[in-house]
């Protein structure tokens, strides 16, 4: 199973400038998203606080679905994108 874990351009400087990471393998998102952030480890700070929660302002979609449970399984070869969030007033 592979997971393609799709950067926003802000994030991008600390993956060596890569639109996307390639994961070999995780049973569900926070698998994946700590799985990005050891192969990253300058990527932390930006997704998740200093609980370990996905920080509020980071949203993320598996295969076009927006979700917000790190439960959420990953079926094969699921594409995750991160994105941020927009606030406006």
């Amino acid at each position: 199973m592979s997971v393609t874990m799709h950067i926003p351009s802000r994030l991008q400087m600390v993956t060596g400038h890569q639109p996307f990471i390639n994961i070999p393998s995780a049973n569900n998102l926070l698998e994946a998203m700590q799985q990005l952030a050891n192969h990253c480890p300058d990527i932390k700070s930006s997704l998740f606080d200093k609980d370990n929660r996905l920080n509020p302002y980071i949203r993320v979609s598996v295969n076009d679905v927006v979700v917000s449970d790190l439960t959420t399984p990953l079926p094969d070869n699921s594409d995750v994108v991160i994105f941020s969030a927009i606030a406006g007033g």
